[in-house]
């Protein structure tokens, strides 16, 4: 079985959900969402031994797991989605340090974990015109717009068409071989 973590409730989850038709569809998924930030993770590890399954909200997903099995070898891959929230309370130095510790942690997807994270969140995926978009590398977000919250109205006013309103890929009105060609 393969687990994701995800940070959010809406757009991550919507995001996987095209993942996981294209690359995974045979595949036994679990899907967590923590609906917190990497600080909060960070500080739920640190609290539990660094156990992540122990750190994580299953019972809130309605996710039941086997109690005669232990977590760690339940799992054959682990993945771990954040965004980066240098806008965050504790500051951008603070949350590069968790960052750097979390990376070095979770850096093997059959080990501790894969974690990726989404610069500066995930609504980035939505900043392009098309799929694919020769140009995506040169779109820019400032800091101050993502500090101000400004990032994810302005993604959605930048976003293609069929991007809009959280679909972010709508596969049912966008040619699957282009969608996976271009994650």
């Amino acid at each position: 079985m393969i687990l994701f973590v995800f940070e959010g409730g809406k757009a991550e989850p919507t995001v996987f959900d095209s993942i996981g038709k294209l690359f995974l569809p045979n595949e036994e998924l679990c899907v967590v969402k923590c609906r917190h930030d990497l600080p909060t993770l960070y500080s739920n590890l640190r609290a539990n031994g660094y156990d992540l399954f122990r750190s994580l909200p299953f019972e809130d997903n309605g996710v039941i797991l086997p109690k005669d099995k232990r977590l760690d070898t339940l799992f054959s891959q682990v993945f771990l989605f954040f965004d980066y929230d240098f806008q965050n309370r504790i500051g951008a130095q603070k949350v590069n340090n968790i960052l750097d510790e979390m990376l070095d942690f979770f850096d093997d997807e059959t080990e501790n974990g894969k974690l990726y994270i989404n610069y500066p969140m995930i609504e980035s995926l939505k900043y392009t015109k098309e799929i694919p978009d020769a140009d995506y590398w040169k779109y820019v977000a400032t800091r101050e717009e993502c500090a101000k919250h400004l990032f994810k109205g302005k993604a959605e006013r930048f976003a293609y068409a069929q991007a809009k309103a959280f679909r972010f890929i709508d596969l049912d009105k966008t040619d699957k071989e282009t969608v996976k060609n271009n994650w």
